[in-house]
């Protein structure tokens, strides 16, 4: 259907975003039908729906009293802090692992400790769906008004915060800062939070609470995770419905919530992050061909991602979920990297992570392994005559610069392409630089710098300070 968007106001977006999640069989409701005194919320300042917290869990959990289904519930509604960051910890804990804590004696006399599940994980769809537009919370004295609450079992899990493409006032960037004012002046109504939406309409992006702007991702992606064009033609296309339709066709909520949130400890505080649209296809078809694999010839596949986009989240989240299949067995992974800096990178991400269910260990050699079932090296093969042996032969290699190149100019291209490289960088490329002025003789020949070349985005050879011809033994 074609759509003209070109005047539409923060109104018209809201009410175009309840429509699209009336049509992904969410309810829908304005404020005022759960504001309190209307048997939905209880007070101003609590965002959650008590009655529907209780309810889920009486119905998730049918083996419990109601002893311990009121305790269950105290131990959602109460808060420890008011610190946003830790309490979302604690809840994401509850809703992804269950809570544990509650014991009682059944009627053979027989204590109990279950775990007590909120969200229904046999059937994600028998959960309760719930959006609400413009739901106004009063905490002290500050009183804020959410554009679209999305609840799930009662709790708060989604919030979408719109504004006006129109205005240059109320863009993107304006709806994340009101955002980030919501969670500082009203910490507690995050608590249960995943997911956060930021839209003008014309354009949208996705994170956390505590994701910063530069990180909101948009979802111009289809169901199969294959990229959309933009500008849109038709709304369907409109990155406010993709990433609606991405993030909250039920199901999928309930599995990003499950799989593709990840906490991490640093020296700044607790991160929280949520897979990028790349990171939840990668990771879902990777986990998926992995299973296939072992179940056939043993051969998943290769997930081939550029430069810069969270490889090492993806490697987090993958080793999560196949660690934690029940289709697995339990197993154990090995990772293989070519660079120093590359390891160390993810034995960091993987040591500073809350969500895998093991503590990494960083090997430095072979035998630090489990060690070979079986070796059968190429010495033996040539003595067996299985393989031909193998010979290396040297030769000269003349190094020379053409006689219209100029060094000085050389140098210049290298600082420009190195330029607003990080420490880590600039220590790869001296490491490279060493390795080539080793092999092709820096005393006497041609000294050459790493440089990133803008075309291929791979290291290329820079600076030189001498012409000089040097044979080089190779």
């Amino acid at each position: 259907m074609k759509m003209s968007f070109g005047k539409m106001s923060e109104s018209h977006w809201e009410a175009f975003a309840m429509d699209t999640l009336g049509e992904l069989a969410w309810h829908t409701a304005e404020g005022r039908a759960i504001a309190p005194g209307s048997g939905e919320r209880e007070s101003w300042d609590e965002l959650i729906i008590p009655h529907r917290v209780r309810d889920a869990i009486a119905r998730i959990n049918p083996q419990l009293p109601r002893s311990a289904v009121d305790e269950a519930f105290n131990i959602v509604l109460t808060a420890k802090s008011r610190d946003p960051r830790g309490e979302n910890r604690q809840v994401h804990e509850y809703l992804t692992k269950g809570i544990r804590s509650v014991g009682y004696t059944d009627a053979y006399g027989a204590e109990q400790n279950p775990t007590i599940h909120l969200i229904n994980r046999r059937d994600l769809y028998a959960n309760d769906f719930l959006a609400v537009s413009q739901v106004t919370v009063i905490d002290e004295d500050h009183k804020r008004r959410f554009d679209i609450v999305l609840y799930v079992n009662g709790m708060p899990l989604g919030i979408i915060e719109l504004k006006n493409a129109g205005s240059k006032d109320a863009d993107l960037k304006a709806a994340h800062a009101q955002l980030m004012t919501y969670v500082e002046e009203l910490p507690l109504a995050f608590r249960c939070n995943v997911a956060c939406v930021i839209s003008d309409g014309i354009t949208a992006g996705c994170g956390t609470a505590f994701t910063t702007f530069e990180h909101f991702a948009p979802w111009n992606v289809d169901e199969q995770g294959e990229p959309v064009a933009q500008p849109p033609e038709v709304d369907e296309d409109l990155p406010l419905c993709l990433i609606l339709h991405g993030l909250f066709e039920q199901g999928r909520f309930i599995e990003l919530l499950n799989g593709y949130v990840a906490f991490a400890r640093s020296d700044s505080g607790l991160i929280k992050r949520l897979a990028k649209p790349h990171q939840y296809f990668a990771v879902a078809k990777a986990v998926d061909e992995t299973i296939k694999a072992v179940r056939s010839d043993g051969h998943a596949g290769v997930v081939w991602h550029t430069q810069g986009p969270g490889k090492s989240l993806e490697m987090e989240l993958y080793a999560n979920q196949v660690l934690t299949h029940p289709s697995l067995g339990n197993p154990t992974i090995v990772v293989l990297t070519d660079r120093t800096d590359l390891d160390d990178q993810l034995y960091d991400t993987f040591e500073a992570s809350e969500l895998l269910p093991d503590e990494p260990h960083q090997v430095a050699t072979r035998d630090e392994l489990r060690g070979y079932i079986h070796v059968y090296d190429l010495t033996r093969a040539v003595d067996d005559g299985a393989t031909v042996p193998v010979f290396y032969e040297s030769r000269l290699i003349p190094v020379d610069l053409p006689a219209d190149v100029d060094p000085g100019l050389i140098d210049e291209r290298a600082d420009e392409a190195t330029a607003g490289l990080d420490d880590s960088e600039r220590e790869r490329i001296q490491q490279a630089v060493a390795v080539m002025n080793a092999l092709y003789g820096a005393r006497t020949g041609c000294v050459y710098s790493a440089t990133i070349s803008s075309s291929t985005g791979r290291p290329g050879l820079g600076r030189c300070a001498s012409s000089s011809r040097s044979p080089v033994k190779a």
